[in-house]
């Protein structure tokens, strides 16, 4: 037994969870399950629109745009095994990536309980299994032009205007919060932090070779690799603007409704030793 692409998403999607009601539970902070909701929430929408629309299909016959749903070793077909990997991605690949984002440079500021061994075990189990997730979807060399589980052209109109507004949305928080130092600390250290989560995953997946860049080939229907600068520039901003900037609202929203307490983004700037609070 093999387990599937979605059987590690719903894997250290449970042990994200877990990490984020134990800081709630334990410790009496309630942000990283509301930054959770949010992204999982919103992406889980998104990704519900892309399969009604047939962005995203669910099938093995080389029309699909995503794997087939198989949840430990079940497989789980038509419009059904499609909303379920819709939810699934959601959880794991809107809320779960940004918490693997803001729980680093939560715990580089103090903001929580570092000495905590069971959190720590559950968060570095969480980071193991995101990082099998493409491990376990390694292929021998890049099929460039082949059928593949995911295609996506990364500058249709419609994806420039959802992406510029992802990121104005903070940027425009950031600038108007110029008197809250401790809410514009923390969203730059996210937005920090999800750069280098997705320049980590970009790169695990090309070196994987399961992610790389195409142009358009001699054909309509035709592709061909990105000339090798082009490439890398695209991984760089897929991972800076597409993970960084656009998953940075999940947080920075929450916030500005007050479902995220003034107390809980306060770190080392409230007299707190640095990697030490308890």
């Amino acid at each position: 037994y093999e387990p599937s692409f979605y059987s590690i998403e719903v894997g250290f999607s449970l042990l994200t969870l877990i990490a984020c009601l134990r800081l709630w539970q334990r410790h009496g902070n309630k942000s990283c399950i509301v930054v959770l909701a949010a992204g999982a929430g919103s992406w889980w929408i998104i990704e519900t629109l892309l399969f009604l629309l047939g962005t995203r299909s669910n099938g093995e016959d080389g029309s699909g745009l995503v794997d087939a749903c198989v949840l430990f070793g079940l497989p789980i077909n038509g419009v059904t095994g499609g909303l379920l990997a819709a939810l699934i991605r959601g959880v794991a690949e809107g809320g779960v990536i940004t918490i693997l984002g803001l729980l680093p440079c939560d715990f580089y500021r103090g903001r929580h309980a570092i000495k905590d061994k069971v959190l720590l075990a559950y968060v570095a189990a969480a980071y193991v299994s995101y990082f099998a997730t493409t491990f376990a979807s390694t292929r021998k060399e890049k099929e460039v032009g082949a059928s593949v589980d995911s295609r996506r052209e990364l500058f249709k109109p419609g994806s420039i205007v959802a992406t510029a507004i992802f990121v104005f949305v903070p940027l425009a928080q950031l600038v108007l919060a110029a008197n809250q130092p401790a809410f514009r600390r923390r969203a730059l250290d996210l937005l920090l932090s999800l750069s280098v989560l997705g320049l980590l995953t970009n790169y695990q997946m090309y070196f994987c070779n399961v992610r790389w860049v195409e142009i358009s080939g001699t054909t309509e229907e035709a592709y061909m690799r990105a000339p090798v600068a082009m490439e890398h520039l695209i991984l760089v901003y897929d991972a800076v603007v597409e993970i960084g900037f656009m998953y940075l609202p999940f947080y920075t929203v929450p916030w500005a409704m007050g479902l995220i307490d003034d107390d809980e983004v306060t770190g080392d700037e409230a007299g707190e030793p640095l990697l030490s609070k308890t």
